[in-house]
């Protein structure tokens, strides 16, 4: 099976669901960067990614309204009608 040259980064506090019995969405959460002073620093994330378990490949998705959703970490998700929701979470202030 091919396997896409795009993957998500490292992360950790996200949240994962199970879409359409095929895919895996990864939401958000905690991974690295780097600081205005170039030190590796630990960053809130907002990207969203799926995983098609039958293709064995990954997919940025292009988020409508990109900018309502704040990075954030530690939250929960769940699917319902074919919609992903998230719920509460920590974001930067």
């Amino acid at each position: 099976m091919p396997v896409s040259l795009q993957t998500p980064q490292g992360r950790s506090c996200h949240s994962a669901v199970s879409y359409q019995d095929r895919y895996l969405i990864i939401i958000a959460g905690e991974g690295q960067g780097v600081d205005s002073k170039g030190k590796n620093t630990s960053i809130l994330l907002n990207d969203v990614w799926s995983y098609d378990t039958e293709k064995n490949t990954w997919e940025l998705l292009d988020i409508p309204n990109r900018n309502i959703f704040k990075p954030r970490s530690c939250f929960s998700a769940s699917v319902l009608r074919n919609k992903v929701f998230i719920f509460g979470g920590l974001i930067s202030t």
